[in-house]
């Protein structure tokens, strides 16, 4: 059975796939905290707070019935998900400083692998169901909003990163150690100090 799993072409797409957007993950959110100094969590929240304008912006365009509920429903899940995205945060900087895993931790990753696989599955068929569609810039809309979401579950799967100064106020900093390094060097001026049998 295990055999027949790892030989599937569709596992193994899928697998593969899911790397890639692990390591598309990975690199984003590496260049944000160097570039902003803040984290994964602050990163995905954000992109929490993009995708329920674009999903309620898709389904009104589309005209569903069912357009408040389904509005609510994802401005709903993004604020439940951006809490525990902090909450998650809280545990990886204690799980650093303690130097132990949490629980809480690998039950976070393991809910953001679930919910990422899943909502990116959504996207792909909401996007194809767009060829179909009489509104499909609102269909790709929702799809669009779903890949984002998709994307913030993917970020929290990647390793912490503490909160550090951004690139502009490193750099500064930096700037201003090469100018005490190289500033010239100020010298007082000698004393003369004349022999006494000299001066007379």
């Amino acid at each position: 059975m295990e055999n027949q799993e790892r030989e599937n072409p569709t596992t193994r797409a899928y697998t593969a796939l899911d790397d890639v957007l692990m390591k598309g993950a990975e690199a984003v959110v590496k260049s944000y905290n160097w570039t902003t100094g803040r984290t994964k969590a602050d990163l995905a929240n954000k992109l929490l707070t993009v995708a329920p304008i674009l999903e309620s912006a898709g389904v009104f365009g589309v005209g569903s019935f069912y357009i408040l509920p389904l509005c609510g429903a994802f401005l709903l899940a993004s604020h439940f998900q951006q809490r525990m995205n902090k909450k998650t945060e809280l545990a990886e900087k204690k799980s650093m400083s303690d130097g132990a895993v949490d629980y809480e931790i690998v039950m976070a990753y393991d809910l953001n692998s679930q919910y990422g696989k899943m909502i990116a599955i959504s996207s792909l068929l909401q996007a194809s169901i767009s060829l179909l569609s009489k509104h499909p810039e609102d269909s790709l809309m929702i799809a669009a909003g779903q890949a984002v979401r998709s994307g913030s579950h993917y970020v929290m799967r990647t390793d912490f990163l503490p909160p550090r100064k951004n690139c502009l106020s490193r750099g500064l900093e930096r700037l201003a150690e090469l100018a005490d390094e190289y500033a010239p060097q100020i010298f007082p001026k000698p004393e003369l100090n004349l022999v006494p049998e000299l001066a007379r």
